[in-house]
């Protein structure tokens, strides 16, 4: 369309240009410039180099921050390798060269090698890694860095070799024959997470742990966001996802959240299809038989390691468990190579995910589970199962293997929980659920093994233990215990609690282990402040989380009651630590109307001066490295936060 004509009346401006042009300081700056010479009276002043550019353009700070920021992190690893003797690639060569190398761990096209050799120089390649090794002398002489935390390679060769030995077995997805060396230039996230896992039993140094741990969780993150995803990177997140960082708390811990990633990674990568990653890769890739077995073995892993966690949780049944290779693996008609303790695992997982999915499909009510007669007819189903895999697999099973195929009966039994008392199955379902809790904590206590085992086992065997503490310890203080041994199952009770202990990370602050077995001692000596708890069946007020709704539904009682005591306040006025009238009125009724509260949450009335009150200050008073000011600091044992619900449903 054509432009109108312009107004003989308006100026003609077209030929007019601006006769003063600021100094590219002053522009940058976003200041009046009075050029009137060169320099400018601004940068005479400030010092500045005063010119006239009049194609300069502003840089924002966001851009020039970038810049540094690549900058300092390419002199990062210039000083990282010179210490190992091997200078720095910039991003485009080290990518090609990587993936064209025999590499496992990076993607690629696939040329599968059937020989157990590669067909690569080992003395230009990394058996298995497709990275250069750095001379001999050199690997000697070399320091590893990670931020603020240097480790020489002497001591770097000495916790690999722990690792190995004492934590390798529980999940074998890392080859023992390669050297830390060849980790390192592997990938830097997996060489420092081998090295934070080994670390946790430490006796020379307590503090390396905790120094350690800021600087491995910025470089986690940083990886997963920033670099392409790859093997090492998936065998990572299922470590600190099997052993997390000590410094987790309430609302960072992301052991299920790093697993379900990890899965999701490993099918993004081929790893469900050995053999076939052809179609999952860009470029040209050669595998050997051992590199793909390394690659099953992660997937078959991150399967049962995010289904156990997701019951840990009560999130009920993952994905993946009908797909074909784990079928196979199961049944044992392929993959011969897999390690039994993986193969069992997986084993125990599928029948775990196969009986939630039963129990599922079924459900129908918002808490995940059938009502009526049903529910409890499919958790005899799934009982049954259990006891099958037990029966067949009984005599192999590896100790962590046997206490992850109890709990997962346990967790079904723990359903009984969530259904009234009213009716006859609950007292017998809930009676097995109290002999599947001790047969936990017999089964540590007889094993010889164990004492071991337990300070190198995952953090899952703390909540396995505690879940079993927790089922003899509500059974024992409820009606069900009638003809119970209860001095037994004190001292089983006790036993879980010193059990706990074991797996504690050398550290200067309590960690999980540690404050869960303090908790369930508190519970313990409230209990025995509070008889009329004996007098009650037990009750569940939260329901939502299937069979992990027990430990949610104890946490929330210690949630509750600090922060009762928190609010009264230590110089409230009291009489024989009793709560004050208004206030202990007000914490006996019950938030559902005309029923009686659970009798856990009922603080004592006691009949005489003798002080009955549960959870007094003292009790609470567990630890003085406890953050109070957190309102849910209990929950720190690995379990997430409650929902603040005002009214609890049934």
């Amino acid at each position: 369309m054509p432009r109108p004509s312009q107004s003989p009346a308006q100026p003609q401006n077209e030929s007019r240009k601006r006769g003063r042009i600021a100094c590219s300081q002053c522009r940058q700056a976003k200041i009046r410039c009075g050029l009137e010479q060169i320099p400018c009276s601004r940068c005479e002043r400030v010092g500045l180099d005063c010119s006239i550019n009049p194609s300069y353009r502003r840089v924002s700070k966001n851009d020039k921050v970038k810049e540094l920021e690549q900058q300092v992190q390419h002199l990062h690893e210039f000083i990282e390798h010179q210490h190992d003797g091997v200078l720095p690639v910039s991003r485009s060569s080290r990518g090609s060269s990587v993936r064209n190398s025999a590499d496992p761990y990076h993607t690629g096209t696939i040329n599968y090698d059937p020989s157990p050799q590669s067909s690569v120089s080992h003395s230009a390649i990394a058996p298995k890694t497709g990275h250069i090794d750095p001379p001999p002398n050199q690997q000697d002489a070399a320091t590893r860095v990670l931020g603020r935390i240097t480790i020489p390679q002497k001591q770097t060769r000495a916790m690999f070799a722990t690792y190995f030995k004492h934590y390798h077995h529980f999940l074998p997805i890392l080859e023992p024959t390669r050297t830390e060396a060849t980790y390192y230039h592997t990938s830097v996230l997996l060489f420092w997470s081998v090295i934070a896992v080994a670390t946790r039993q430490l006796r020379s140094d307590e503090d390396l742990l905790s120094r350690l741990a800021p600087e491995l969780n910025q470089r986690l993150w940083t990886t997963l966001a920033t670099s392409p995803v790859s093997l090492a990177t998936v065998q990572a997140m299922l470590l600190l996802s099997c052993w997390p960082l000590p410094n987790v708390r309430l609302w960072t811990d992301k052991s299920w959240i790093l697993s379900n990633l990890a899965m999701n990674t490993s099918i993004q990568l081929g790893m469900h299809r050995p053999g076939s990653e052809i179609g999952y890769s860009k470029e040209t890739l050669s595998l050997t038989r051992g590199d793909i077995a390394d690659r099953a073995c992660t997937w078959f892993a991150s399967v049962a390691l995010c289904q156990s966690l997701s019951v840990d949780l009560g999130h009920g049944p993952t994905a993946h468990f009908d797909d074909w290779t784990v079928r196979a693996v199961c049944e044992g008609s392929s993959f011969d190579d897999i390690p039994s303790e993986l193969r069992h695992s997986l084993m125990i997982e599928r029948t775990n995910h196969d009986a939630l999915l039963l129990l599922s499909k079924d459900a129908q009510s918002p808490f995940g589970v059938p009502t009526g007669d049903n529910g409890f007819d499919i958790i005899w189903e799934c009982e049954r199962r259990f006891d099958e895999l037990l029966s067949t697999l009984e005599s192999q099973l590896s100790l962590t293997n046997r206490l992850d195929l109890q709990h997962a009966r346990l967790h079904i039994q723990c359903i009984y929980f969530l259904y009234d008392e009213d009716n006859s199955l609950r007292l017998p379902g809930l009676l097995r659920a109290y002999s599947t809790a001790s047969d936990i904590v017999n089964t540590i206590l007889s094993d010889e093994t164990s004492h071991d085992v337990l300070p190198y086992a995952p953090l899952r065997v703390v909540r396995i233990i505690f879940n079993a503490a927790l089922v003899i310890f509500r059974i024992l203080h409820s009606t069900c215990a009638a003809g119970l041994d209860y001095k037994g199952g004190r001292l089983l009770f006790n036993a879980a609690a010193f059990s706990m202990r074991q797996l504690s990370v050398l550290q200067k602050d309590k960690d999980q282990p540690l404050r869960a077995s303090e908790m369930l001692r508190a519970f313990w000596r409230a209990a025995e402040r509070n008889p009329s708890m004996s007098s009650q069946a037990p009750k569940l007020h939260i329901k939502s989380r299937l069979g992990a709704s027990l430990a949610y539904d104890c946490l929330l009682l210690f949630r509750n009651k600090s922060s009762d005591n928190r609010a009264r306040g230590p110089d409230a006025p009291t009489q024989n630590n009793q709560a004050p009238t208004g206030e202990l009125s007000q914490n006996t009724l019950s938030p559902i109307s005309n029923e009686l509260p659970d009798p856990i949450f009922l603080p004592a009335v006691p009949p005489t001066d003798l002080d009955l009150s549960i959870f007094p200050e003292g009790i609470l008073s567990i630890s003085p490295n406890i953050d109070m000011t957190d309102t849910l600091w209990l929950q720190d044992i690995g379990y997430p936060a409650f929902p603040d619900i005002e009214v609890w449903q049934r």
